[in-house]
């Protein structure tokens, strides 16, 4: 299902053409910027960022790949607890958040430079239990990491 994009300028365009227009121009509409604002509050309209894999998915070759996906698993006699999903992600360990607060007296806060080292995990589960993590980083043992067992 493919969803309309909408803005704030289609939207006043669209309400000025419906009002109807009236002999004076005093009583004229306009949908400004302010009107617009109060009228997303009034009616619980929010502002979202349209981003992600989903948007651009190819759902058919998803549902072939499950099919064909389902057809192996029977040839093969795997079990439902033999199946894991996994995924992978990063994680800046020595990364500082970028957002901090301070007094008005302060005039700035003292900026580094964002550090870079980065591992990678690799998570899975499936229905009973999870797998332990494997971890994956240019050191076999990071400084950081010697202190936890």
């Amino acid at each position: 299902m493919k969803q309309d994009v909408t803005s704030m300028p289609i939207i006043q365009e669209k309400l000025e053409e419906q009002t109807p227009s009236s002999s004076s121009e005093e009583l004229e509409f306009k949908a400004t910027s302010g009107w617009f604002t109060k009228f997303k509050r009034r009616s619980g309209i929010k502002h979202v960022l349209m981003h992600g894999e989903s948007a651009s998915a190819d759902k058919e070759a998803a549902e072939k790949y499950c099919l064909k996906f389902q057809e192996f698993i029977e040839t093969e006699g795997y079990r439902p607890q033999q199946i894991f999903n996994c995924d992978e992600t990063g994680l800046f360990w020595k990364r500082m958040p970028n957002r901090t607060y301070f007094t008005k007296d302060e005039k700035s806060v003292p900026g580094e430079k964002p550090m870079k080292d980065q591992l990678m995990l690799l998570l899975g589960a499936n229905g009973d239990m999870k797998l332990k993590p494997l971890l994956v980083y240019h050191s076999e043992n990071p400084r950081a990491l010697k202190k936890i067992p």
